[in-house]
């Protein structure tokens, strides 16, 4: 019976990491509040200056100030430096440059690396969970799997909301708080939602493993 009962931590797990595929691929984690240009002189003259509009994990898109349309997007590399084209006025300027909003590199680039060994893990307890409803034996692995993976996104979690959004940005009118800026967007919903799931896997299957050597030992 309880092997058959990990069919459905089996099916939830395998949900958790479609979400968490999509979330960490999606550069739609954090995004500049409506009417909003921080670190630009005045986003209401004509100044030509630019600003991060929204950013995930990999790459960040950028925005003029002087009407909110998207200039460019790009990726970000480990040095949190992004290479970016921008069309001002009649003239194309390309440029290699410190992504803004961007406070921790150290962090932001630790909630890339964590997300990438959570999502490893992850697969692993699926495949281990998928494999236990015939084989019993395996669950024990998946259990460790699935709590590692739920210990990787808690470190990508405090890493990219403490290093990333509570951090401060910076910009050619001087530094602003990210928080007070930008808000949490779909991107990082969906990394919260496998995270919820993943927990909930966890805890199912340490439930009936519980129950199952419980009643081997009766």
């Amino acid at each position: 019976m309880k092997t058959a009962f990990m069919g459905v931590p089996a099916v939830l797990s395998f949900v958790a990491f479609a979400l968490l595929v999509v979330a960490a691929c999606t550069r739609v984690w954090i995004s500049s509040d409506d009417g909003l240009a921080p670190g630009t002189i005045n986003a209401i003259s004509a100044s030509p200056g630019t600003y991060p509009s929204h950013f995930g994990l990999w790459s960040g898109c950028m925005a003029y100030a002087t009407n909110g349309e998207q200039a460019g997007c790009g990726y970000i590399t480990g040095g949190c430096n992004q290479n970016l084209c921008l069309q001002i006025n009649s003239a194309v300027l390309c440029a290699t440059s410190r992504y803004g909003a961007i406070d921790s590199c150290g962090a932001y680039i630790s909630a890339r690396v964590f997300v990438i060994l959570a999502l490893f893990t992850q697969l692993l307890a699926m495949a281990l969970l998928v494999t236990g409803v015939k084989y019993a034996a395996l669950n024990s692995a998946s259990v460790a799997a699935l709590w590692t993976s739920v210990l990787f996104m808690s470190v990508t979690v405090g890493c990219f909301i403490a290093g990333v959004y509570k951090g401060t940005g910076m910009g050619l009118a001087g530094n602003y708080s990210v928080e007070e800026n930008y808000s949490i967007d779909w991107g990082f919903i969906l990394f919260g939602t496998s995270y919820g799931l993943t927990f909930v896997v966890a805890c199912m299957t340490t439930g009936l493993l519980a129950m199952g050597s419980s009643k081997n030992h009766a």
